[in-house]
């Protein structure tokens, strides 16, 4: 994130809160049936526990595992 101190402000104005953050890796994926699959199954055979998957905007996944670097090292092959 380019300017996460502006982010936390407009979420303060706005009455929400940041209340925890973490380091996740985000990738970008082809817009087609089955990428999430493929990925999460690339991961899985890794050995790497996913902890939190989310879909973000402009066909981005974003992931999260306590093996970060293990995930990173899999996912940026």
């Amino acid at each position: 994130m380019p300017h996460p101190e502006a982010v936390k402000h407009a979420l303060a104005i706005s009455h929400l809160a940041v209340s925890r953050e973490r380091e996740v890796v985000v990738v970008d994926v082809e817009d087609r049936p089955g990428v999430l699959a493929d990925l999460t199954r690339t991961v899985a055979e890794a050995g790497i526990d996913l902890d939190l998957v989310y879909v973000a905007t402009r066909n981005r996944l974003v992931f999260g595992a306590a093996d970060l670097a293990g995930l990173k090292s899999v996912l940026e092959r």
